[in-house]
């Protein structure tokens, strides 16, 4: 699978050293300490960029993606309720919000086991993301 293009604004996460090293030690073992090797889940946001296609179904409460790779499955919490407090997830727990057209998740809870991308870029379990389109589908009813 391709590197694939990068997803942080400047191109390189402004690591500590420790972390850069720990990042060239990711990268040097990735054959086989890349979770996905183990066929670990993911984590978000690299399920969406796997090169590996998805479906979207949206509910009144929630907006669940099926994605084609190793049948995972994400959930996206779009009914106001609050982060489950104490548990990690390998997908993260995604909440959306609504901001006129744009659908905007943040996505907390994430356990520190994924990794961003092939290049061994990592995160602990205090990562916090904020998803953002670069697109926007706009969907009407047909009925």
């Amino acid at each position: 699978m391709p590197a694939g293009k990068g997803v942080v604004e400047g191109g390189e996460i402004p690591y500590q050293p420790w972390a850069l090293a720990k990042k060239a030690e990711n990268f040097a073992n990735r054959t086989t300490a890349d979770p996905l090797a183990k066929c670990y889940m993911p984590g978000v946001p690299r399920i969406m960029y796997l090169e590996f296609p998805f479906h979207i179904f949206q509910t009144r409460d929630h907006i669940a993606m099926t994605f084609e790779w190793s049948q995972v499955y994400r959930l996206i919490y779009t009914n106001g309720t609050k982060p489950r407090a104490g548990f990690d997830f390998w997908m993260g727990d995604s909440r959306g919000r609504w901001e006129g057209d744009t659908l905007v998740v943040d996505v907390t809870n994430n356990n520190d086991r994924t990794w961003f991308d092939m290049a061994g870029d990592f995160h602990s379990e205090a990562l916090r993301l904020t998803e953002l389109p670069i697109y926007v589908i706009q969907i009407s009813d047909a009925s």
